[in-house]
């Protein structure tokens, strides 16, 4: 079963979420240790989600995270806001639509967003 990377938001209790395939070739690049999502937090909630939802908030508004890659450890990243680190039933789900439930994955509570976005867009 193929894994996906990607982003995603609780919104008002709902995942709102875009996923993308690991491809075999993308973890088989040279000179990358993580593999991430193509587009930014904020790209996808300007462009899709935040007309989905009918919201008129910024994407930083509702507890976010992402599924990242690690390619040097093997191993699914799921960084996630620390109020969503306890939540039992929406980690479920992120792992179920990722597909994660038989991949070794890691959990990282991130206390500050801004500095997450800033890490992986640079």
């Amino acid at each position: 079963m193929k894994s996906y990377i990607g982003l995603f938001w609780n919104v008002d209790d709902t995942m709102e979420y875009r996923r993308f395939p690991l491809a075999d070739e993308l973890v088989k690049q040279k000179g990358s240790n993580y593999i991430i999502s193509p587009i930014s937090h904020s790209q996808l909630w300007n462009d899709e989600i935040k007309a989905k939802c009918n919201s008129d908030k910024d994407y930083d508004y509702y507890s976010r995270g992402r599924v990242n890659y690690n390619a040097v450890k093997k191993i699914f990243e799921i960084d996630m806001d620390s109020c969503l680190h306890n939540d039992d039933l929406f980690l479920f789900v992120v792992r179920k639509v990722f597909k994660l439930n038989d991949k070794p994955t890691i959990i990282i509570p991130v206390i500050n967003a801004e500095e997450m976005e800033i890490y992986y867009e640079t």
